[in-house]
């Protein structure tokens, strides 16, 4: 039977269909495809531009009960405070845009501005911040366990008090002043007081013991030789030893070019709190400490810089 041919350059045959394009149209088909695709699917990242307000993510740390923990800060490079009220340049997606992150910005870097916490589920596994000096001049960071952020370690929290129903509750290795004392968090303490459980350990060293009991005094020889030294006496009780052992790093290190090291030190347990100072000079990016066994733990910080460290146990 004959063949049939089409306007466009296919072939039809009786009892089976074959199709040929002429190159030209092959052509033009494929690029209409691959316009259509690159408008459909959007870029995986966004890129970063550097605003005079940008955010940042200082640290993060898992929480109790499947929740996700971070400290996030900001940068103002004017010279005035920048007002950025809660909307598109300032809002955490998904969920409630307002939580508790500031609405004017002071000017300079700021890498301890507020806490946040949310709840892990299937459809939530992480939350995002935009801020910007106003909306479309924003850029966007993202808070969640899979993202490689740095871990919290101890940090200042000033006085204790009670927090309030919608108030993020005290983390691991808080530092508080609470009745004279200093206490550290050694657990997830909550709302706990100081004092009250086992969350909270006072931070500090043991008061020194009493005197021993002055011995006797010797006889007096007779005049012209020397005479024989007294009985010693009995040995006073020991001091109270102290709550926590600080051992202070005996030299500086320095961290590498990726700003990772590893310190192997003794006195380092898998329970331990570690703090890491710069020596100097302090770095661009804040001290972290990570992946603490016993006998080593890794320091991060700004490549190059040199630090020292101290161990709690």
């Amino acid at each position: 039977m004959r063949d049939r041919r089409s306007p466009g350059g296919a072939v039809w045959r009786s009892g089976r269909v074959s199709l040929r394009l002429s190159s030209r149209a092959c052509c033009a088909s494929v690029a209409a495809l691959a316009a259509t695709l690159a408008a459909a699917v959007p870029s995986a990242h966004a890129q970063w531009i550097d605003h005079q307000l940008t955010p940042q993510v200082t640290c993060a740390t898992p929480l109790p009960e499947n929740q996700f923990g971070a400290v996030l800060g900001y940068t103002n490079k004017s010279v005035n405070p920048i007002d950025a009220p809660i909307g598109p340049s300032n809002a955490f997606t998904p969920g409630t845009g307002d939580r508790g992150q500031p609405t004017t910005f002071l000017p300079g870097a700021h890498p301890y501005a507020f806490r946040v916490a949310f709840q892990r589920s299937a459809l939530v596994r992480s939350i995002s911040w935009t801020l910007g000096p106003e909306p479309g001049m924003t850029n966007t960071v993202s808070v969640g366990p899979a993202l490689g952020l740095p871990q919290c370690g101890m940090d200042w929290a000033g006085d204790w008090r009670a927090p309030g129903d919608n108030e993020t509750r005290y983390w691991l290795h808080d530092v508080v002043e609470h009745d004279g004392v200093t206490w550290i968090a050694t657990d997830f303490p909550g709302s706990q007081e100081p004092g009250v459980g086992d969350a909270w350990r006072p931070l500090g060293v043991g008061t020194t013991g009493p005197a021993g009991e002055r011995g006797p005094a010797g006889e007096r020889g007779p005049a012209g030789e020397r005479g024989p030294a007294g009985p010693q006496g009995e040995p006073g009780r020991s001091g109270a030893s102290s709550e926590v052992s600080t051992f202070a790093s005996k030299r500086s290190r320095s961290f590498g070019r990726m700003g990772r090291v590893r310190v192997r030190d003794p006195n380092v347990r898998a329970s331990s709190t570690i703090i890491v100072q710069y020596v100097g000079e302090p770095g661009r990016r804040p001290t972290a400490v990570s992946r603490v066994r016993k006998g080593s733990f890794v320091a991060v910080g700004s490549p190059k810089r040199r630090f020292r460290y101290v161990v709690f146990n």
